[in-house]
């Protein structure tokens, strides 16, 4: 009888590194919003505001009549047309951001709100009732007659 060759015992594969992990990356970074200043004479022009000549952009339909600060800096924050009309023909500073809207008066936050118009038929408010549902009157059942 032949004997079979002698067999290699099993190897083993090499140990394999742990995957390296790539370092963190930073998320990416919002530049911070341009604004512009714009310092010279407030006035009413037209139906706008100006700086010199400049014409002010408060929104699309911009609530002029909301109080957001005391732009003028009497001690009372009043609403935003009216703080304007105490500064006109005055020296101020208007801030705008890159699409010309307006963002700060006189270094105090201005924040868009725009006019919200009522409805033109108002709906009156639904009220839950308390009463039972109406029922119909009984209706009287034929009779044959015989």
């Amino acid at each position: 009888p032949t004997t079979p060759p002698p067999t290699k015992p099993p190897t083993t594969p090499p140990p394999t590194k742990p995957p390296t992990t790539p370092p963190p990356t930073k998320p990416p970074t919002t530049p911070p919003p341009v604004v512009t200043a714009l310092s010279g004479t407030l006035s009413q022009c037209d139906v706008n505001w100006c700086i010199d000549e400049t014409v002010l952009d408060f929104g699309a339909n911009a609530d002029l009549a909301a109080i957001q600060g005391d732009y003028n800096g009497d001690g009372t924050a009043e609403p935003v047309a009216t703080e304007l009309t105490a500064m006109a023909n005055t020296q101020e500073v208007v801030s705008v951001d890159a699409d010309g809207l307006v963002v700060a008066i006189n270094d105090l936050p201005y924040v868009y709100q725009a006019v919200v118009d009522p409805p033109d038929s108002p709906v009156p408010p639904t009220a839950a009732s308390t009463d039972p549902p109406a029922t119909l009157p009984p209706t009287a059942t034929p009779t044959s007659s015989g």
